[in-house]
């Protein structure tokens, strides 16, 4: 077994006095069903093998992979690890595409009591050095993505990442000629605590954090998602995420734990909104997941198409990443009448989803969307600090998130991990917390009539003039003009002061002035503002509105 730094312990959080059972009062909670052992993803697989081998279970262009046949390339990618003496605890490192092989390399792992550290084999050489370093990788296991093929060369960044730090590369494809290995018989006393996977986010400062999830914040979480999306065994679930995004564990998962079925669409395939919707209906798609981003784009393309009914066996479209803006809800129930549409809120270091909304029609009047009610076994509390220490917020007053319950994760691995899990994890007030952890979430958010509302980030909260401004609340504002089709909002400094950049893409024509004039209705006072005119917004890779690259546009002055 690969020997590991302790994870930093949690640290306390200063609450003000007496105020442990109020807080304990005003929390969203929602118990759950809590197996022990929480059940392995490789057993259901090897028991849908057994009592189903025909089952269909990924779907990746024109290959159709049955349950016997995954079961075996699990137990076959097994004899290559057990080969290399891989054991409980180790942590393996995974690069290739989305796509079968991500999800045999995740079952053999897990198999093992070993723990999954998806990269990107793009990422520059440094950044993955840090990783291999950080996680103390036992092995890079690189896949091409596709099933059957031979070896070929990794990209010069993962060669050079691998070159330059003492972990082994083994090519998946070299497992298809052995012999299958059984699983281990008998699981640790503490397997529910194992490590189960590692994802890596840059946060809000561009730095690579490692969150690591244990193995029963991510059963909790699949076990959720079978249960209320009610997954059986005729569903098929899209695969639309990089690996490298907490999102792709459950979509590449529940659909195993449930005996349904992947369909794995690719990455050039998710760009394009005509595109999608032909591999969504071709593959028979009954549940996927979109940023609002893409979502705007496919109920554009919809409406376009005036089908009468597309997409027939959609049932849920769930999106999430981003906020979800009541408009874009209503055109989603309009073009997609025959499935439902659940608002979803997560991050990496709480196993994914903490909250969740299945939106109805009343929804989209509202100014915002809620995001719910806490998923099982979790708890949301809104916390408010004064004087340094921390009381929980009254009904509807703003305050930020934080979550307690089973899918707190581990903390960090990353250089600063001591540092980073103190400034997040803490003690949690509930002495009857499994995890006893507590993750301060970074995000502003109250609770109304027993429902979460997101408003946005701490660090998206700035003063100007002595007023305190929320960034995202001043793009929910705009974003309600019906001239605006999208913006982003950012702040510059000027002299020894500070002015709102507004970079907007019209639905038709406006002027700056239009708008201000719009912003000042809402806004505690008038602020200072220049404009950008876009024909659209720079975006990351998960669709998500890139702020780096807006910030660096030039502005132009309200006419």
């Amino acid at each position: 077994m690969t020997s590991h730094a302790q994870e930093a312990a949690p640290a306390q959080l200063a609450m003000s006095p007496d105020v442990t059972a109020t807080a304990a009062g005003r929390a969203l909670v929602r118990p759950g069903p809590v197996p022990r052992p929480a059940p392995l993803v490789s057993d259901a697989v090897h028991a849908h093998a057994r009592d189903r081998p025909d089952q269909m279970a990924f779907i990746e262009g024109g290959t159709r992979t049955t349950y016997r046949q995954l079961h075996e390339a699990v137990a076959r990618l097994r004899t290559l690890l057990l080969e290399r003496a891989c054991a409980p605890g180790d942590r393996v490192a995974v690069s290739g595409p989305r796509g079968l092989n991500s999800a045999v390399a995740f079952l053999a792992l897990e198999s093992l009591g070993a723990t999954y550290v998806p990269v990107d084999p793009t990422w520059p050489t440094d950044r993955l050095v840090r990783i291999f370093s950080q996680t103390q990788c036992a092995y890079v296991l690189v896949h091409d993505g596709r099933v059957g093929t031979g070896s070929w060369a990794p990209e010069p960044t993962l060669a050079r990442a691998v070159a330059e730090t003492d972990v082994e590369l083994l090519e998946m494809a070299r497992a298809a000629a052995l012999e299958p290995s059984p699983a281990p018989r008998g699981r640790p006393h503490d397997a529910d605590r194992q490590a189960r996977y590692i994802i890596y986010t840059s946060g809000s400062t561009g730095t690579p954090k490692g969150a690591v999830v244990e193995h029963q914040g991510m059963a909790n979480h699949l076990r959720h998602m079978v249960e209320t999306l009610g997954i059986v065994s005729d569903d098929v679930v899209a695969f639309t995420a990089p690996p490298t995004y907490v999102v792709s564990v459950w979509q590449m998962l529940a659909a195993l734990s449930a005996g349904a079925a992947v369909a794995v669409i690719d990455d050039f395939t998710t760009v394009y909104p005509r595109r999608l919707l032909k591999a969504l209906d071709e593959h028979r798609v009954t549940m996927a997941q979109m940023v609002p981003t893409m979502i705007a784009l496919v109920v554009d393309e919809l409406r376009r198409q005036d089908a009468d009914d597309p997409l027939p066996r959609l049932r849920w479209l769930i999106a999430t990443g981003e906020e979800l803006r009541p408009h874009l809800a209503a055109g989603v129930l309009g073009t997609l009448p025959g499935a439902r549409l659940m608002n979803a809120y997560g991050m990496s270091e709480c196993s994914d989803d903490v909250a969740q909304h299945v939106v109805r029609h009343a929804d989209t009047q509202r100014a915002r969307l809620p995001v719910g009610r806490p998923v099982a076994n979790t708890a949301l509390h809104v916390f408010v600090e004064e004087e340094s220490a921390w009381r929980p917020a009254s009904p509807g007053e703003v305050g930020e998130l934080f979550v307690g319950g089973l899918p707190v994760g581990a903390g960090y691995v990353d250089a600063g991990a001591a540092a980073r899990t103190a400034a997040f994890f803490h003690d949690d007030v509930d002495p009857g917390s499994p995890t006893r952890r507590l993750y301060r979430t970074g995000d502003l958010a109250y609770v109304e009539d027993g429902v979460l509302y997101y408003v946005g980030r701490v660090d998206r909260q700035v003063k100007i003039r002595g007023v305190r401004v929320e960034l995202d609340e001043v793009e929910s504002v705009l974003r309600r003009h019906p001239s605006v089709a999208e913006c982003a909002v950012t702040v510059e400094a000027v002299e020894e002061s500070h002015r709102l950049r507004v970079h907007y893409v019209p639905a038709d024509d406006v002027t700056p002035k239009e708008l201000e004039k719009f912003l000042g209705e809402s806004l505690p006072t008038p602020l200072p503002t220049h404009w950008v005119r876009l024909t659209k917004l720079p975006l990351t890779r998960n669709g998500k509105t890139d702020y780096r690259a807006v910030a660096g546009l030039e502005p132009v002055t309200a006419g």
